[in-house]
């Protein structure tokens, strides 16, 4: 009888950890604007695409891309804007820093507060020296061009190994009563 219930605790415990798994599907918080750059680092002088992504409520709006030099330098900051879209896509082109060094895109929204991206100017013949990010109100990084933001931390893996602990020791106390039972039996 004990048996059968440690086995039922186990089912819906394993049932209530399901629905955790596509918790952050979501888009957090709804109605924010993504921004990213058409690559992750460009050569002085080169075409750069600027692009947020609303939603169709941006529809109209003007947004301000500002560009800025991360790190020590003195760099006046680049200012670029664009009407959003119906459909709340707003893209503005400029021409890459003369400055080699990593670069802020950032746009400043109602919703999401500072949402921004980066890129890098690289002289010929060297390597990036970062990867496109994009950070809504401070949250964790996603995959530029339309990635889900992430936000606050993925709880399915815990949740996951708790249930495996909890029912790996139900499966010792089990087993240690049987002995105990089998033993005073003879």
């Amino acid at each position: 009888m004990l048996k059968r219930i440690a086995m039922l605790i186990c089912a819906v415990l394993a049932v209530a950890v399901t629905p955790v798994a596509t918790a952050h599907a979501n888009i957090y918080p709804p109605g924010c604007v993504d921004v990213f750059t058409d690559a992750s680092a460009y050569a002085p002088g080169a075409v750069v695409t600027l692009t947020a992504q609303g939603t169709p409520a941006d529809g109209g709006l003007l947004i301000t891309f500002t560009i800025t030099l991360t790190g020590a330098g003195q760099v006046t900051p680049i200012v670029v804007s664009a009407l959003a879209d119906a459909s709340g896509l707003a893209v503005a082109t400029i021409t890459a820093p003369q400055t080699p060094g990593s670069y802020t895109v950032t746009i400043t929204t109602v919703n999401c507060g500072v949402v921004s991206s980066s890129f890098a100017v690289n002289l010929p013949n060297s390597t990036p020296t970062t990867t496109p990010t994009t950070t809504p109100g401070g949250t964790p990084t996603t995959t530029p061009g339309g990635g889900i933001p992430r936000a606050g931390s993925d709880s399915q893996s815990w949740v996951v190994t708790g249930t495996a602990l909890l029912c790996t020791g139900l499966g010792f106390v089990l087993v240690a009563r049987r002995r105990r039972h089998t033993s005073s039996a003879a």
